[in-house]
């Protein structure tokens, strides 16, 4: 509040400008009035440029990165108004806590990637948008139906698909011709293979050992395969201790017991390394492996199937990839969904091709972008992945955390702590029965 002196001179300085104005205005009785003149004009001001934070992981593939930065400059010159600032941020802090402290402390990004997974944990905190009122009805007809359901919690569409990264069987296929081999189709070939392959300086087959995320998302497969699901419909019941199960737990620990794949890794598994330099002759790996090892090992001979199946069982495999998000609290959300829509969901797909073909492999979400593709797809190994992998493909699943760690913990524990799959089955289940006594968050289509 201002002191009282203060209004009277604010009163008296006001009376005086007024008083002044006023005789200006008046015209002289011996001085003629001058010419009216238009005000001169004033400069437009200038437009406040927003800048939005869009946030992912670094990818050692250059041209992802490349292409992501390409796309951003090409959208600030189409919306000059709006700079869109890519932040390439380090896996352990990404998945860490760089994210969620951001968020939470008003600094994060506008933008995100965020894999399924992870989402639910977003979405029962408010933190993501809803994005099914901002897709065309055409477009959404071109997305893959699966990819939306995988990303759809509680009847909203929280994020836009970029990928579906396909898990396979690659091989050296130069040792399987020596030794007049065939890739497995089934799990006892998977063995047999395995053992034959297996020698003091090479494992027979490669899967994943730490336990995170990924390490249960490559076992997925395996139990589908068996016939197996680890909840019911409704999420009221766990349903992992079932005889399926129990296999696919047992075939893993015997991988590890016999010694026929290793039990750790100095670089993680989806890596091509072990087997581009005959440290493996199977592996467990991902479309993204057909980049890597063309750019990485262009001179290395290998092949690619599915991932072997029980004796009466089916064929299966996991799909999963990064999606983008808008994170609901941001202060230019508009901006922010206009920018994820003309990336990812316009009518134009020249973008997602690229994605998907140019920068990487990872099977496009889109119809569009797979009539684009039909000559490459024509050609190996994307033919197999067409015809033989991505049928059978179903989305990562996308639980709470409790759940998801429930597997990873009996997973573990066959292949570590001399479990038996019986044992990790009925554990894991009474853990996640456990849970879902008391859960009343999000659902998700995963089961």
């Amino acid at each position: 509040m201002m002191k009282p002196q203060h209004l009277k001179i604010q009163a008296a300085s006001l009376i005086i400008m007024l008083a002044l104005l006023i005789s200006a205005c008046q015209p002289s009785a011996t001085t003629p009035a001058p010419e009216t003149q238009a005000p001169p004009t004033q400069p437009e001001p200038p437009v406040e440029k927003i800048k939005l934070k869009f946030w992912r992981y670094i990818e050692e593939n250059k041209e992802e990165k490349e292409l992501v930065l390409e796309y951003a400059k090409k959208y600030t010159e189409v919306n000059p108004n709006v700079e869109v600032e890519v932040s390439f941020i380090p896996w352990e802090q990404y998945t860490g806590d760089k994210l969620i402290s951001g968020i939470a402390g008003g600094e994060g990004p506008d933008v995100f990637w965020l894999a399924p997974p992870g989402m639910i944990d977003f979405v029962d905190n408010g933190v993501l948008l809803p994005l099914e009122n901002y897709l065309s009805e055409d477009v959404r007809a071109d997305f893959r139906s699966e990819t939306l359901n995988a990303v759809t919690f509680n009847d909203h569409l929280y994020a836009i698909p970029n990928e579906q990264e396909l898990l396979a069987l690659f091989y050296n296929k130069k040792l399987f011709e020596e030794e007049g081999l065939q890739p497995p189709k089934t799990w006892d070939e998977l063995l047999d293979i395995s053992r034959k392959l297996t020698t003091l300086d090479r494992y027979g087959m490669e899967i994943e050992t730490a336990p995170d995320g990924y390490f249960i998302f490559t076992w997925y497969p395996f139990l589908w395969a068996a016939g197996g699901r680890t909840l019911n419909d409704d999420w009221s019941k766990s349903e992992i201790n079932s005889p399926a199960a129990i296999r696919a737990f047992d075939l893993w620990a015997t991988l590890i017991e016999e010694n026929l794949a290793p039990p750790s890794h100095v670089d993680p598994s989806w890596y091509v390394d072990n087997l581009a330099q005959g440290k493996v002759a199977m592996s467990l790996n991902g479309s993204w492996a057909v980049s890597m090892l063309k750019s990485q090992y262009p001179d290395f001979e290998y092949g690619v199937a599915p991932i072997p199946v029980p004796a009466g069982g089916q064929q299966a495999t996991a799909y999963g990839g990064w999606t983008t998000v808008v994170n609901s609290k941001s202060k230019h959300i508009d901006d922010a969904v206009k920018f994820v829509m003309w990336l990812y969901a316009s009518e134009d797909p020249t973008f997602s091709y690229k994605w998907s073909f140019e920068a990487n492999f990872k099977w496009p979400v889109r119809k569009s972008v797979m009539e684009m593709a039909k000559p490459l797809l024509d050609q190996w190994p994307y033919s197999v992945f067409r015809d033989e992998i991505e049928p059978y493909g179903k989305p990562e699943c996308a639980f709470p955390p409790e759940v998801g760690n429930a597997l990873i913990d009996a997973l573990q524990s066959v292949m570590f702590q001399d479990a038996s799959g019986e044992e990790a089955a009925e554990k894991a289940a009474s853990r996640i029965d456990a849970f879902l006594e008391t859960y009343k968050g999000s659902k998700s289509s995963s089961h």
